[in-house]
């Protein structure tokens, strides 16, 4: 399992593991947070290549990485989070944590 500490904008890889291509619902991410994100509705990002997927974070704040990400090997993974208001209008990103290469 991935874990990640989101503190203010920073966000840090604690814990990694092996990302293979094709991978589908295999690589489980977690994240927790510093007091600056409490009350927000958290969205965590993956990136690879031009590639990006986003997904609404529940309240255990873990999800999957999306297989779309994973599909192409020698490319590198990052993940991000954000947070937003009660309106929908984002007031908290991150900035991206490189989580490894398919």
């Amino acid at each position: 399992m991935f874990r990640l500490y989101a503190d203010r904008t920073w966000l840090r890889l604690e814990q990694r593991e092996r990302l293979t291509s094709g991978s589908v619902n295999v690589n489980q991410v977690e994240f927790t947070f510093s007091a600056d994100w409490e009350g927000l509705t958290k969205t965590a990002v993956f990136r690879a290549g031009e590639l990006t997927r986003e997904l609404r974070l529940d309240g255990t704040a873990r999800c999957v990485i999306p297989w779309e990400v994973l599909k192409v090997p020698g490319v590198q993974v990052c993940a991000g989070v954000y947070g937003s208001a009660s309106g929908g209008e984002v007031v908290l990103p991150s900035v991206w944590a490189q989580l490894g290469t398919v």
